[in-house]
């Protein structure tokens, strides 16, 4: 029995949480040999040749035999203002920082025909939600029913030892594609920033990565309680937001490391 994408390129999984070695490096459209009906298409999942996973897809799912484009919904941490504003630092804020690395990633995506984006915040003014936990659930809310094929949460991090310097992410789980998806966006954004990857952590607690229903990944792009990292942030926003994109790319076997 065929069922469908639902929108997602990631659908060989029921749940993004689900504890499944699925890693997404490339899709292959290939004409079904199982059966002969000329809508009928199987979709692989390669990784270095070896066939992961694959389903079987219906012609009004895959869009008239043609790859629909992959859905990036793009949350800049925070508000501008309270409810739920970002951390300060070196006189910069974070959801100024978050705000313009979101829009530059999308301004990348949109020249790309292969993805579609949505921001959380459209505006540099815009508040979601009346408290932290609405605003937190506005994000998640909107992904979900745009039903996007993943989800980045972009953030600044903060510490009270000035020195802590680099990015770092965070995932629901070792074993979700949102964790290879952030190891991919560091991997670029230590390309692009210079900044050391502090590499990619579990934190199933965060809203944003158990209450997704599509891959999700939280990235810390700098501190800005350290001067260089807050410097960077503010001066080349574009290098960061080529970082995201880059790793996307990665992701989906468009850009070999």
């Amino acid at each position: 029995m065929f069922y469908s994408v639902v929108q997602n390129h990631l659908s060989m999984m029921k749940h993004p949480k689900m504890a499944f070695d699925f890693y997404v490096k490339n899709f292959v459209k290939v004409a079904c040999n199982a059966f002969l009906k000329k809508n009928v298409f199987l979709l692989c999942a390669k990784k270095r040749g070896k066939v992961l996973g694959n389903e079987f897809l219906d012609n009004e799912t895959y869009n008239g035999g043609k790859t629909m484009a992959i859905k990036v919904f793009i949350d800049q941490g925070h508000n501008p203002r309270n409810p739920n504003s970002g951390a300060e630092g070196n006189g910069l804020y974070e959801q100024d920082i978050t705000y313009e690395v979101g829009r530059l990633t999308a301004e990348l995506l949109r020249e790309n025909p292969n993805f579609e984006v949505r921001l959380s915040r459209n505006s540099p003014d815009e508040v979601l939600g009346t408290s932290n936990a609405s605003s937190l659930r506005a994000r998640t809310d909107a992904a979900n029913a745009w039903g996007a094929n993943i989800f980045i949460s972009i953030h600044a991090n903060a510490s009270t030892i000035e020195s802590a310097s680099g990015s770092e992410g965070f995932a629901y789980s070792t074993s979700s594609p949102g964790y290879r998806l952030g190891e991919d966006i560091l991997f670029w954004l230590n390309q692009t920033t210079g900044l050391q990857n502090r590499g990619m952590k579990v934190r199933p607690t965060l809203w944003v990565l158990r209450k997704t229903s599509m891959p999700a990944v939280l990235i810390e792009l700098g501190f800005i309680t350290n001067a260089q990292d807050a410097r960077l942030m503010s001066e080349n926003p574009r290098a960061f937001a080529t970082g995201i994109y880059n790793g996307i790319l990665q992701f989906y076997g468009y850009l070999e490391p």
